[in-house]
């Protein structure tokens, strides 16, 4: 079974820190012990016992290829085995193939171990900034709620205009009328999620945090970075309650999450779940464990909106941290909030590993905006009559969609639409205009701590830098690209 386990690892090492294994593995050991128990107290045979647990472990804890893979080496073992004894001219073992199999198994344990060691152990991690001190005591300044939404994948107006031929200008409309200032040309720093987040939280760019792992595909790498992010620490000092409202691990600080389920999965054991036949177990544990599926992702959303405006009834000061997948694929609303499963297994891929066709991005993705800017637009109403002082609410998208996006190549990636953002601020108490117009994420905080903390930071340069062949580290200034229109040719519009 824990060969199993670490050969999915290894698949998702990329994305998984190994720390997320061990809760499966300390499972693992209990069902182990269980079924081994069970079997016996009905066969009274341990053999049998054994085999049974082994033919129940390969059937549910574990994925085709690996099962195939154990399957041919231990065949190509066999029949190896037999020819020798027949060459020798003696007797075949009737517990031969217990042997092999059990000796197959375990020396692929042992090279699983020595793989994901070799791949995780003395790997350097991203480096953390320490949080800058400010002069101001918790005492002299006015601390407001700060709501900082990231509406995953959202971009902007002109972007959605430009690549989707959807005018979202009555939405951006709603928000101004609220008294929200929106960047009409706001940018991303970052094309991906983990890398555009980081920047955000610690206030900074990423190249010189990252001068050591430049090489690496690691984007748990950085999972340091967002756990002791500078926005938090600062916050913390001024006696902010934290809280985070998020799905993923990867992107989270790790503390006071609020989740809608009983017994809540970490991404690799989303993937292990997703890889074997633990998946028929939905039906009967889908409503307390976050088993990966659509239905999984529309209550992450949907409950995602509902406890923000559950915590915004608390006291503050308050930092609601809220990452919602959406309107990032997989595209699981109509506009009226209608749920919608897309014709393929359960995943979060964009971009061109998007797994529909160019034509069903768009019209999802169109439909996933409705649907998120009505229910976005019930959520700060809500946050604005349940604050005693008024709140500052930052709306932002982590990045643009990806209809026309390739993470492989910036030839090949349409800069402007990638990193063409949502970005509003509701700060009723700033002076306007106190936003510089061109603000990109990298230096929201540091015009906040300024504006309502009387620090003294520098605003940084605007950057946007690519990545791409996996190396999230290895950093691509395309910076005078993104104002350049990508020329899409009609008859690449929806195929893929």
């Amino acid at each position: 079974m824990w060969s199993s386990l670490l050969y999915i690892y290894l698949r998702e090492i990329y994305l998984v820190p190994p720390q997320q294994i061990f809760r499966f593995m300390f499972l693992f050991a209990v069902i182990f012990t269980v079924l081994i128990g069970i079997t016996y107290a009905i066969t009274k045979n341990m053999e049998l016992s054994g085999l049974l647990v082994f033919l129940i472990s390969m059937a549910m804890l574990t994925n085709q290829r690996f099962f195939y893979t154990v399957l041919g080496i231990s065949l190509i073992s066999l029949v190896g085995a037999r020819l020798i004894f027949l060459v020798r001219k003696s007797k075949f073992p009737e517990s031969a193939p217990e042997l092999i199999i059990s000796s197959v198994v375990f020396t692929m344990f042992l090279f699983l171990i020595f793989t994901v060691g070799k791949m995780t152990i003395n790997i350097p991690r991203a480096n953390t900034q320490p949080a800058d001190a400010l002069i101001t005591s918790p005492s002299q300044v006015n601390r407001p709620d700060i709501y900082y939404i990231i509406l995953d994948g959202y971009e902007s107006a002109d972007a959605m205009k430009t690549y989707l031929e959807y005018d979202n200008t009555r939405f951006i409309a709603d928000l101004e009328s609220r008294g929200f200032e929106v960047s009409k040309d706001a940018f991303s720093n970052y094309p991906i999620t983990i890398l555009s987040l980081s920047s955000s939280l610690n206030m900074d760019y990423l190249d010189k945090s990252t001068k050591d792992i430049k090489e690496k595909k690691e984007w748990w790498l950085l999972s340091d970075s967002m756990k002791n992010n500078r926005v938090q620490e600062i916050l913390r000092s001024f006696d902010y309650k934290i809280i985070e409202i998020t799905a993923w691990e990867t992107s989270s600080f790790g503390e006071n999450q609020l989740h809608p389920y009983l017994i809540e999965t970490n991404e690799f054991e989303k993937f292990f779940i997703a890889s074997t036949g633990l998946t028929y177990l939905d039906p009967l544990l889908g409503e307390i464990v976050a088993f990966p599926s659509f239905d999984m992702h529309r209550k992450y959303v949907t409950s995602g909106l509902e406890m923000i405006k559950a915590k915004s009834k608390e006291e503050g000061p308050k930092f609601i941290y809220a990452h919602l997948i959406s309107p990032h694929p997989p595209f699981v609303f109509d506009k009226d909030g209608n749920p919608v499963n897309p014709p393929y297994r359960y995943n979060t891929l964009d971009a061109m590993e998007y797994s529909g066709t160019r034509q069903e991005y768009r019209d999802g993705y169109v439909q996933q905006v409705q649907f998120i800017n009505h229910n976005i637009l019930d959520v700060v109403d809500e946050i604005i009559i349940n604050s005693a002082t008024p709140p500052i609410i930052i709306l932002q998208g982590d990045h643009g969609a990806g209809l026309y996006t390739d993470l492989n190549s910036s030839e090949k990636a349409c800069i402007n639409e990638r990193f063409s953002i949502l970005l509003a601020v509701y700060s009723p108490t700033a002076p306007k205009g106190w936003m510089a117009k061109d603000i990109t994420p990298v230096n929201i905080f540091r015009s906040i701590f300024n504006e309502y903390f009387h620090a003294d930071y520098e605003l940084l340069p605007n950057r946007q830098y690519f990545v791409s062949g996996g190396q999230i580290y290895n950093f691509e200034d395309v910076t005078s690209r993104i104002f350049s229109t990508c020329n899409i040719s009609p008859q690449d519009v929806f195929t893929k």
